[in-house]
């Protein structure tokens, strides 16, 4: 895991998604502690917490406790058209879009970052992250894009954002198997587009591969 970096706004899951939960130590019920001070899944924390996929990740998890306690509190009104166009979320149908890829999982849809985040450039802690985010780049040391002074926490988004073809495509394969993975885990699904680790499986993942969370 990286190191930290201050002036990103994050999910305060990001200790659990450093991989600090202990081993018998049961990561859902910290995780559903930690709900209880979030109103949304994709709540970021204001002050300096790390710089990698614990912010995406974590609300993954948190889209799955909202999509299994809200009942039938969903919109009525399919908004699909509109959705696929804008890479957005469909409430009546239950599904996402990303670069015009049906996602039936509020996780996956969720630690894909579709539209990136705002960040305060100048306290990024990270010198590659400050002229990455001045010059549309990318941050090798934190896996984070910078597209128009906001972070994308998946490459997929990134490229996406930037207008990339070949680089999306090659993307989309590595959607294509977390698509593959959602029926066996949906954080195994999420942490596979963002080079991340499952708290609940403790499996590590990078291009796609996954090995044992250290």
């Amino acid at each position: 895991m990286p190191p930290a970096a201050t002036g990103i706004h994050h999910s305060p899951f990001s200790r659990i998604a450093a991989g600090s939960v202990g081993k018998g130590e049961d990561p859902c019920s910290r995780i559903r502690a930690t709900l209880v001070r979030v109103k949304l899944g994709r709540a970021f924390a204001s002050a300096g917490l790390l710089l990698g996929m614990g912010a995406a990740l974590f609300a993954a998890w948190s889209s799955i406790e909202r999509h299994e306690t809200r009942g039938a509190a969903v919109a009525s009104a399919c908004t699909c058209a509109l959705e696929r166009q804008r890479s957005g979320w469909c409430a009546a149908c239950g599904v996402g879009y990303v670069a015009a890829r049906e996602i039936r999982s509020k996780a996956l849809y969720d630690a894909l970052d579709a539209h990136g985040h705002d960040v305060d450039v100048p306290g990024l802690a990270c010198s590659s992250c400050r002229e990455a985010a001045r010059t549309d780049g990318y941050c090798a040391t934190h896996g984070r894009g910078f597209v128009g002074g906001r972070a994308y926490l998946s490459r997929l988004a990134y490229h996406v954002a930037r207008g990339e073809p070949e680089k999306i495509e090659r993307e989309l394969v590595l959607l294509e198997k977390a698509l593959e993975t959602l029926e066996r885990c949906e954080l195994c699904a999420a942490a596979m587009v963002l080079d991340g680790t499952c708290p609940k499986c403790r499996l590590s993942y990078s291009n796609g591969s996954a090995s044992a969370a250290r």
